[in-house]
């Protein structure tokens, strides 16, 4: 394909190319003699679990896959997400597979704990 000047796109692009600036990839952050580091100074418990329950809505929104079913457990009821899969496993038959939802809270040692397990 060419231009009205029967000059190729090919070396109107080379020419294009050659002509722009080069300049540094540094960032505008690198320049900065001040770094400011974000810290929350206050967070109201109303706020964190009006987050928790927005986590848990998205969560519920999700469709579940054939097979699948979501288990809770209230807290302190397992040491770890492995023994409750193992007492699923135990208890109810073979399983394909283990989500830990509940490892996606800010803090998942607290509150209840959430497992989605797939049935084989």
């Amino acid at each position: 394909m060419t231009t009205q000047g029967n000059i190729p796109w090919a070396k109107v692009a080379a020419i294009g190319n050659q002509m722009r600036i080069p300049h540094s990839p540094q960032s505008r952050g690198s320049e900065m003699r001040v770094k400011y580091i974000p810290k929350v100074l206050y967070t109201s418990p109303d706020f964190e679990t009006e987050i928790v329950n927005l986590w848990a809505a998205d969560l519920v929104q999700q469709a579940l896959t054939d097979g699948t079913v979501l288990f809770s457990f209230p807290a302190g009821m397992f040491t770890t997400h492995i023994a409750a899969y193992k007492t699923i496993r135990e208890n109810i038959g073979p399983v394909s597979g283990f989500q830990h939802l509940s490892g996606y809270t800010p803090n998942p040692d607290k509150g209840e704990m959430l497992i989605e397990a797939r049935f084989v």
